[in-house]
């Protein structure tokens, strides 16, 4: 970066320390004329302390309290940046709405601290089934969403939804309680159902609550938005495997 008389110079750059700290610097230089020629002026200012207090803002403004996962404005931003990112290659991505059958029922009869804990372990439980390239965030309640972050074979998608299902459909006990939970789950892909983000949100959504209301309340299943009329799918689930597809027709 040149400096001038006038206009100094100024950059930030980061020193690291070691594998999991960072030192960051203000650097600003100018250059003061003197009787034969101009003499440089560099200050360097550690910024380390304000910039963790921002990163700590940051991460507290994008991601959810309790469950440490994304929240909605992350979401937002990350769904942003994959749909542009996908309108520019060609790549697909996928949106997946989550909700939890029978929450309230959880909240109301086995507590509220029960129910904070039944989402943070489905929260853990889809970060630890799903690529580190996806994105998962609490939208609020019990509403997760999920991108399928590109490259992606949609061929695989059945396969990824029936682990979710899973994933949730094994947890059976909390902090000693008896737990009796599923979910429903919709899904969209860009750009086959739209090539516009926010409509991808709407058409996962009303996939999600299709699932939901088709299917028997007391088991699980996904639904795949399609231009045809699609299919609800069951899962059923034998000591934790995903054994038989059974498919009901809308």
């Amino acid at each position: 970066m040149a400096a001038s008389q006038k206009e100094p110079g100024r950059l930030e750059t980061t020193i690291l320390q070691n594998a999991q700290t960072n030192q960051y610097l203000d650097v600003s230089f100018c250059t003061i004329p003197s009787d034969t020629s101009l003499v440089g002026c560099v200050s360097i200012r550690d910024v380390s302390e304000s910039r963790a207090h921002e990163n700590e803002l940051r991460h507290k403004a994008m991601h959810d309290s309790m469950t440490g996962s994304h929240n909605r404005a992350s979401f937002e931003e990350r769904l942003n940046t994959t749909h542009r990112y996908c309108s520019e290659t060609g790549n697909k991505f996928a949106v997946i709405l989550l909700d939890l059958n029978k929450f309230k029922a959880v909240n109301d009869t086995l507590g509220h601290h029960i129910g904070d804990a039944l989402l943070i372990e489905v929260a853990t439980r889809l970060e630890g089934s799903l690529r580190e390239s996806d994105f998962v965030a609490r939208l609020g309640c019990d509403e997760i969403a999920v991108i399928l972050a590109p490259p992606l074979d949609v061929s695989n998608v059945h396969q990824i939804a029936s682990k979710i299902v899973s994933s949730v459909q094994q947890i059976k006990e909390l902090q000693g309680m008896a737990i009796d939970t599923g979910t429903s789950v919709g899904i969209a892909y860009f750009p086959d159902h739209s090539q516009i983000a926010s409509e991808l949100v709407h058409i996962a959504d009303e996939a999600m609550y299709e699932a939901m209301y088709t299917a028997k309340r007391e088991r699980a299943g996904y639904r795949i938005a399609n231009l045809a009329p699609p299919a609800v799918i069951f899962p059923e689930i034998t000591n934790g495997f995903d054994t038989t597809n059974m498919t009901f027709p809308v």
